[in-house]
């Protein structure tokens, strides 16, 4: 089932799982199981820029909108733009994800990560450019992997960046800390991949029925008219 949705404003992931393992999963507005959940509360969030904070507010920085800047090719060092274009946008919007790799797992310790790629040069941090390394008030961070660096706060514990040295410029973002008035997946910001499912798939068929489920609701709902 499904807790406390309403402070989703929009359902989060619930729309790409509605059911698990042959079991329809219930969504309540609130933890206390009393009255189920709607998406009424939606509100729209394009107005200004997008600003996002850790739960602890340690850490707070804002997403500015995409522009030419953003369609830079040589914001991904990887090479991927070469044959698939400024992948990280779409529609004016930045690409989200979610992740199941043993990687993002074992370091949030959830069994998907919903991830933002967004260009360093749309990041923000009191009206000026994101440091780099953003390592600044309760911000800490560690190397999960080589030449791999995720960024939390030290106090609350929040996910907020991982860092790849093979694309500096471009930094996946925690869609969690992402305070858009349009819900948990900032649609009004975000075009969410769900044509193939979620990341990094092989990692979690490994484990569980979960990413299976997950696979075949994300791919039919993005099938569909939303």
């Amino acid at each position: 089932m499904y807790l406390c949705l309403a402070d989703t404003k929009d359902g989060g992931m619930s729309v790409w799982l509605e059911s698990a393992n042959g079991t329809r999963l219930k969504k309540y507005a609130t933890h206390d199981l009393q009255s189920e959940f709607d998406t009424a509360t939606a509100k729209d969030g394009r107005k200004g820029n997008l600003k996002a904070s850790c739960r602890c507010g340690g850490f707070q920085f804002e997403v500015t909108r995409a522009t030419e800047v953003s369609e830079d090719k040589a914001i991904d060092s990887t090479g991927k733009s070469a044959s698939r274009g400024t992948w990280w946008l779409r529609n004016g919007k930045y690409t989200a994800d979610l992740c199941v790799c043993d990687s993002c797992r074992l370091s949030a310790g959830c069994e998907v990560m919903a991830w933002a790629f967004i260009p360093a040069v749309n990041l923000r941090l009191n009206n000026k450019p994101l440091p780099n390394p953003p390592v600044l008030g309760t911000i800490k961070h560690y190397a999960s992997s080589e030449g791999v660096n995720r960024y939390f706060c030290g106090r609350c514990g929040a996910v907020i960046f991982l860092i790849s040295k093979t694309r500096p410029k471009l930094l996946n973002v925690a869609v969690g800390v992402l305070q858009d008035e349009s819900g948990a997946r900032a649609e009004d910001w975000l075009c969410w991949e769900t044509s193939t499912g979620p990341s990094n798939a092989a990692d979690g068929l490994k484990r569980n029925f979960l990413t299976d489920d997950l696979t075949e609701q994300m791919i039919a709902w993005g099938g569909t008219d939303n």
